[in-house]
């Protein structure tokens, strides 16, 4: 019955009439154009995650992201946490092809080479932060990226 609920609600809020649609993260629901320096809290609030691509756009084919992990009290740059991206178009059931390199850049800041978006359309970028063992963290962005 809340499950039935917690539909009902989604689909009113985003006034989606497909229950697989509706059912997917609100935030890829309503997903809109990339931009560059997108804030977002991780799960719990613990960190901040700031996303910028190094072309200033989400584009088809490879892309450069570097996302800034931060303590979100303090805005002080989280380093050496095991800091992973994974991109996929859940409406389409299509994933990036192959899986990018990350580079610590220092001050928090993570590179992701190589996040190859193949088509147009929703993409959802999930990025998950491990500090030490107890410390796991993740964060979801999504865009529309055109072609």
């Amino acid at each position: 019955v809340i499950a039935s609920l917690a539909l009902l609600a989604t689909l009113a809020v985003t006034g989606c009439e497909d229950p697989e649609i509706a059912a997917l993260d609100p935030e890829v629901v309503g997903a809109g154009e990339y931009v560059d320096g997108t804030r977002k809290l991780s799960d719990t609030g613990a960190f901040e995650v700031e996303l910028w691509s190094d072309a200033g756009d989400a584009v088809l084919g490879s892309n450069t992201f570097v996302a800034r992990v931060t303590m979100s009290e303090t805005d002080q740059g989280i380093p050496n946490a095991d800091v992973h991206m994974d991109a996929f178009m859940p409406m389409d059931d299509v994933g990036m092809d192959g899986e990018p390199s990350i580079t610590y850049l220092g001050d928090g800041q993570y590179q992701f080479d190589g996040v190859e978006l193949s088509d147009a359309g929703v993409w959802q970028f999930d990025i998950s932060i491990d500090v030490g063992e107890t410390m796991r963290e993740s964060v979801t962005f999504a865009f529309d990226i055109e072609g």
